[in-house]
């Protein structure tokens, strides 16, 4: 069934992949792999529904998305519209709270008793999570389900993540490996993915134009003091010193991203909304011009948690064949902001079919000039 009454249409998401989607191992490892870099980005999944097509091509439509397409309407039957009979594979991340925790306690004396000071710390406990891929196979009219979670706690202060080290296949299921039936998933995730009766899918519209976004750059040699970035750490670290007063300003213009060769960089501003795909802006920039890059690092304010939403810095870093990101609270010291620390994710290997160095983008775009000094 299809969203009643005058429900806009929902726009879906269209991008490329350097590899063949409709390889199920191959494209539930690469979806593993992005997952894991947006806990430590955003502090979380993009909760979204996929779609693997010919040619490299994926389409998705987030969860925030799909709650434009009015009430009554559920994700796994606006998959299905997006998917339609031809494709047998769809996809779901989603991510699953396993506990709840103590809220944090704020403002305490500074001469607070140790001891009490302890007990006190002792009951604010990191929030358990688990980021969740779904993958659903439609072929020989029945369905099939794989599951994989993630697991990850998130710290009440900061709000920043700690991840598991490897993604655990079925975690909920008892007995071998293998598709599941639908009653074989436990029952929060089988709300969320297996579609009712008299499901309603949203209106899926067309994917927005691609547009022609205005960035701006700034040129220059990177500082005797500064290293050269050898490592997707020293690289992040290096847009860290050069990028963080524009990133955490109030008037930031961010996301921002700081692409190198040798010891060369440009600093780009790439916008608050760019009205595309940001690893394709980011594969041109790195790829779709005169020379290649050897490192990106992108750099941007997000907020995670809620009341209120905690603002902090997240920096994600390719070089050498791998990724890594750090992220960190910021804090209002007038007259500036700061990150007084930072948290490191480990060292990812690149996806498979690339992130952003050496992936030919499929648009062009269009430089607005200079980018202002820090």
């Amino acid at each position: 069934m299809v969203s009643p009454g005058f429900a806009l249409p929902i726009s879906f998401r269209r991008a490329r992949v350097g590899f063949d989607a409709l390889d199920p191992d191959v494209f539930s490892r690469w979806l593993m792999a992005r997952v894991a870099i947006e806990v430590w980005h955003y502090g979380g999944p993009v909760d979204r529904v996929v779609v693997p097509r010919p040619a490299g091509v994926v389409e998705s439509v987030t969860v925030l998305d799909h709650m434009a397409g009015g009430p009554g309407t559920h994700p796994a039957a606006t998959l299905d519209a997006l998917a339609g009979p031809d494709c047998p594979d769809r996809y779901f991340v989603i991510t699953v709270h396993t506990n709840q925790s103590v809220a944090p306690v704020a403002g305490l004396p500074a001469n607070l008793p140790p001891e009490v000071a302890a007990m006190v710390a002792g009951m604010v406990r990191p929030i358990q999570r688990l980021a969740v891929l779904v993958r659903r196979n439609d072929a020989g009219g029945r369905s099939r389900w794989w599951a994989w979670g993630l697991p990850y706690e998130v710290d009440p202060r900061t709000q920043v993540p700690k991840a598991a080290p490897e993604w655990r296949p079925a975690p909920w299921r008892s007995g071998g490996a293998g598709p599941l039936d639908a009653s074989e998933l436990f029952a929060p995730l089988r709300a969320a993915v297996v579609p009712p009766d008299g499901a309603v899918a949203a209106v899926i519209g067309a994917p927005p134009a691609m547009a022609r976004p205005q960035v701006s750059v700034k040129h220059g040699v990177l500082p005797d003091a500064e290293a050269t970035p050898t490592s997707a750490r020293s690289l992040a670290e290096a847009a860290f010193r050069a990028l963080a007063p524009l990133a955490i300003a109030d008037d930031a213009e961010g996301p921002y991203a700081l692409r190198v060769r040798g010891r060369a960089y440009e600093s780009w501003c790439l916008g608050p909304d760019t009205g595309v795909d940001r690893d394709e802006l980011l594969r041109w920039i790195c790829t779709g011009q005169r020379t290649q890059a050897d490192g990106v690092a992108v750099i941007e304010r997000v907020r995670r948690g809620n009341n209120p939403p905690r603002p902090s810095l997240a920096i994600t870093a390719e070089l050498g064949g791998e990724v890594m990101t750090c992220t960190g609270p910021i804090q209002r010291s007038s007259p500036a902001a700061l990150v007084p620390r930072v948290a490191w994710s480990p060292a990812y290997p690149v996806p498979v079919g690339g992130l952003w160095l050496g992936v030919l983008p499929g648009g062009v775009f269009v430089n607005r000039g200079p980018l202002a000094e820090a």
